[in-house]
């Protein structure tokens, strides 16, 4: 017998496409045979709040809901993480006494960093020439919760961090890790898998650069910010220099200084652009990263 159709009830991760497909492989009277199907989709994959993950189709509203999508999948050894569909916050201060020319953090990052949870909930990224310089302890507690009062209210005084640890959308799965500033390194990850980046596409960063552009990248901003408005989320593309997003740590380029260089990425709708500020005055949204 030759030509037999398999037909295919109802849909797979909700949709439809290919209703059936033919077999024309010669087969044998009184045979068995395993029919092994890959279904492909260019569709991303989503973090569930329970903690599992699946398609867009795989949402069931009021029960299992989307919080974040996935930049990279779990595997035996190694977490799978993934980026929120909304902002902790649109706009944020990297640090409390903006306008500065000192420094209170220090990373020397570069693409290859994935430091973002340390940065974000340990004491690692503190710049110790400047509590050195003002003759200041060195905090104690992580970026994320270091905060000062005044008057009867409390500040953070690293809000970029303060917001993405503090992230309003809590996960009902044990898997799913707390939400923190991602690194540049993190940035890169998302933006390979969502916007189809190669490496080759990353720039290199002059260390001797003085702040600024640090390079820019093409890609199709609608199309990856449709990824987040059809699971109910957004992700504001940047104009005009509005809706930068935040980095953690500091660019590379200052080992021993006061000084450091704020990092943000902006993007448009046709182009990626990284920049960077000695001065801590670049104000941003605030998207947090999660590990599962």
């Amino acid at each position: 017998a030759n030509g037999l159709v398999y037909t295919l009830n109802g849909s797979y991760h909700g949709k439809e496409k290919q209703r059936s497909i033919t077999i024309d492989t010669p087969l044998e009277r009184n045979h068995t045979y395993l029919v092994k199907l890959t279904m492909k989709t260019k569709d991303p994959l989503y973090l569930y709040k329970d903690g599992t993950v699946g398609y867009l189709g795989d949402k069931e509203v009021g029960i299992r809901e989307p919080i974040a999508i996935v930049v990279t999948e779990k595997t035996a050894t190694e977490k799978g993480m993934a980026i929120a569909l909304t902002n902790a916050s649109d706009f944020a201060m990297y640090d409390a006494i903006g306008l500065s020319h000192y420094s209170r953090i220090k990373t020397e990052s570069d693409f290859s960093d994935m430091k973002g949870y340390e940065y974000t909930y340990t004491t690692v990224g503190y710049n110790d020439n400047y509590y050195t310089y003002t003759a200041e302890p060195v905090p104690t507690v992580p970026p994320c919760e270091n905060v000062f009062g005044y008057g009867t209210t409390t500040y953070a005084n690293f809000p970029a961090y303060y917001d993405a640890a503090h992230y309003p959308v809590t996960a009902t799965g044990t898997n799913v890790g707390k939400w923190f500033l991602p690194s540049l390194g993190q940035w890169k990850v998302a933006l390979m898998k969502l916007g189809k980046l190669k490496d080759s596409d990353f720039p290199t960063i002059d260390e001797n650069n003085y702040g600024g552009e640090i390079g820019t990248a093409t890609w199709d901003g609608e199309k990856v910010s449709k990824y987040f408005t059809d699971a109910g989320g957004d992700l504001k593309l940047t104009q005009s220099g509005y809706n930068f997003y935040h980095i953690s740590g500091t660019r590379k380029g200052r080992p021993f200084g006061l000084t450091q260089y704020q990092m943000a990425v902006g993007l448009y709708k046709t182009k990626i652009s990284w920049t960077a500020d000695d001065y801590q005055e670049i104000g941003a949204a605030v998207r947090p990263f999660v590990y599962f």
